[in-house]
C-alpha cells in the first residue's frame, strides 16, 4: 500500500468525495458513477478536512481492510490452511486490499452476512443490516444480497407456508426491501449518463439486445476467472467474433 500509486478511479473517487456537496455525493453522483454513495461519504471526512490525498484515500482502505481480514482469521470457520493462505492470494491482498475502492468493505459486508447465517431467524436483524451493509457497499452487493433475500422468502413459504410468522423476521426483511429499493433509486443511470453512445474500442453502436444476452452467459463467467480477451471494454459495445467462441468454450466448462 506504501508503494501503490492510485489509479485514476481511486483518484476520482477522493475528488468526488472532497469537491462534491452531500446532496450532490449522496443524491445526483451515484446516477453517472453506477454505485451507492457510502465510499465517497466515508472518504468525505478526511478529504473535506484537508487530509493529504494519499495518506486520507489509503487510511479509509486500511481500516476496511483490516476489517475485513479479522472477520475472516477471527470470526469465520474456515479450515484454518484458508485462513492462513487467502489473506495473501491476488484479490484479498492486492485488489481489495491495496487499492483503494470499496471492494474490502464489501467482501467485510459479505463475511458478515456469512458469519450470521445460522441464526438469521433467531437474530434477525443482524443479517438484515448485514445485507444492508452489503448494499451500500456496491451495486454487485444489491444483487448478491436480494438473491439471499429471495431464498429465505422462498423457503418461508416452502416450509412454513407462511411470511409473517416470525414478526420480528418479517419486519426486518421489510427494512431491507425498502433499503435496497432506496439504494436501487438512487444508482440508476440518469438519461444522459450514455449520451456519447460509443465505447473505449471506437465501435459508435450498441449491440442488438440479443448478442449482449449471449455475451453475458458466454463472455462474462469465462472472463471473470480465467481470460482477459476484451479488457475495458463495455460488454454493451462487444460483437460476434471468434473470440466469443473461445471464453464460451470456457464459460461452458466452467
Amino acid at each position: 500500500m506504501c508503494f501503490h500509486e492510485p489509479w485514476f478511479d481511486e483518484a476520482q473517487a477522493w475528488l468526488i468525495a472532497r469537491d462534491c456537496s452531500w446532496r450532490e455525493m449522496i443524491l445526483e453522483r451515484p446516477h453517472y458513477e453506477g454505485h451507492p454513495p457510502l465510499w465517497w461519504m466515508m472518504l468525505a471526512a478526511p478529504a473535506k478536512l484537508g487530509v493529504p490525498y494519499e495518506i486520507g484515500l489509503k487510511s479509509i482502505n486500511l481500516a476496511c481492510a483490516t476489517l475485513m481480514i479479522w472477520l475472516l482469521e477471527f470470526k469465520t470457520k474456515l479450515p484454518e490452511p484458508f485462513k492462513v493462505i487467502l489473506p495473501f492470494s491476488y484479490f484479498l491482498c492486492y485488489q481489495y486490499g491495496v487499492t483503494s475502492r470499496p471492494y474490502a468493505l464489501m467482501v467485510a459486508a459479505m463475511l458478515l452476512v456469512a458469519i450470521n447465517w445460522k441464526t438469521r431467524d433467531e437474530k434477525p436483524w443482524r443479517e438484515a443490516l448485514s445485507m444492508m451493509l452489503l448494499c451500500l457497499t456496491s451495486s454487485y452487493g444489491l444483487v448478491i444480497a436480494g438473491m439471499f433475500a429471495a431464498n429465505r422468502v422462498v423457503r418461508f413459504v416452502w416450509q412454513e407456508h407462511s411470511l409473517i410468522r416470525n414478526r420480528r423476521r418479517f419486519i426486518a426483511l421489510l427494512a431491507l426491501l425498502a433499503a435496497a429499493m432506496a439504494i436501487l433509486i438512487d444508482v440508476m443511470p440518469a438519461k444522459d449518463v450514455y449520451s456519447g453512445n460509443f465505447d473505449i474500442s471506437g465501435m459508435t453502436q450498441p449491440a442488438p439486445l440479443w448478442i449482449q444476452i449471449c455475451n453475458s452467459w458466454l463472455l462474462l463467467p469465462a472472463e471473470a476467472l480465467f481470460t482477459s480477451t476484451v479488457s475495458d471494454t463495455n460488454l454493451v459495445f462487444i460483437g460476434l467474433s471468434p473470440t466469443l467462441l473461445y471464453t464460451g468454450t470456457v464459460s461452458c466448462l466452467m
